[in-house]
């Protein structure tokens, strides 16, 4: 059975519509879809950039008590700043990019805390050696402490690479939207007039 045979026979039997079928029903969807691209002006753009950081919900939900609020809205606006999302949308999709980006700085922090203390560690035990000990050997034995003693490092580094994926499937997502917005403005705008 034909997909449009298929579509119609749904649609008799009650189901959601899955897009349109015909000609005169395409152009009423690309009329509908041209209404609802987000804000028009730069105003109105600038305006729903800072909607996450007037609101703040976002940063309570994701900053720890430890974490600076203020340096997680800057993160944010900075990538709405340049990617500047026209839609609820795009703008989901950048909270996620920044989310994933906050998380990644995390662990970065994470990691250098447990190389500070795992260099403290090594420093007492190495106390009792001869001499002084170069902080660079310090951290070496840490990282090597870290790596062959405990799951610690491989773990940081499992989830730096999913907050990676993450922040690139965003970014993916969100030019793949853009281009789909794109190309249904330039089939609205190729369209003959009809009427």
């Amino acid at each position: 059975m034909s997909s449009i045979l298929r579509i119609e026979a749904s649609r008799a039997n009650g189901a959601k519509s899955r897009g349109p079928v015909t000609v005169a029903g395409r152009l009423a969807a690309l009329a509908n879809s041209a209404k609802s691209t987000g804000p028009a002006t730069q105003a109105g753009r600038d305006r729903s950039a800072q909607n996450a950081i007037r609101h703040g919900i976002l940063a309570e939900s994701i900053v720890l008590d430890s974490e600076s609020a203020d340096r997680f809205s800057e993160v944010l606006s900075t990538l709405q700043d340049e990617l500047q999302p026209a839609s609820s949308i795009e703008s989901r999709y950048v909270e996620t990019m920044a989310l994933a980006e906050w998380r990644r700085l995390r662990l970065i922090c994470i990691e250098k805390e447990q190389i500070a203390i795992e260099s403290e560690r090594q420093e007492a035990a190495n106390l009792s050696g001869s001499g002084e000990v170069k902080p660079i050997r310090l951290t070496a034995l840490a990282f090597r402490a870290m790596s062959d003693e405990s799951r610690a490092q491989e773990l940081l580094n499992r989830y730096e690479s999913r907050y990676d994926r993450q922040y690139q499937r965003a970014f993916n997502g969100l030019r793949a939207y853009r281009a789909d917005r794109k190309k249904c403005e330039n089939a609205k705008r190729s369209e003959p007039n009809i009427g």
